[in-house]
């Protein structure tokens, strides 16, 4: 079902994050957190990827996202590699 898939594409999200250096939290949401990211926010939405900050959380330089579909995996896989060049 829903949960399953959302649960399999976040864990693909998690190991993607962690191939670039990042580390998200544990979550069982539709979305994940990645604390220590200051900056990505902006250096992803240059390459067309959105992300929301977590300021408003209590918590600056983290960023929250939003578990993609394959095809938003592979734009933020993209985007990861333009922007930490």
């Amino acid at each position: 079902g829903w949960a399953a898939a959302i649960a399999t594409l976040r864990d693909q999200l998690g190991a993607l994050l962690r191939g670039h250096g990042l580390e998200p939290e544990p979550s069982d949401a539709n979305f994940v957190f990645v604390r220590a990211a200051a900056g990505l926010r902006d250096a992803l939405a240059e390459h067309g990827v959105l992300v929301r900050d977590t300021e408003s959380f209590g918590a600056p330089g983290g960023v929250r996202i939003a578990v993609p579909d394959d095809e938003g995996l592979q734009r933020l896989d993209t985007a990861l590699r333009r922007a930490r060049r």
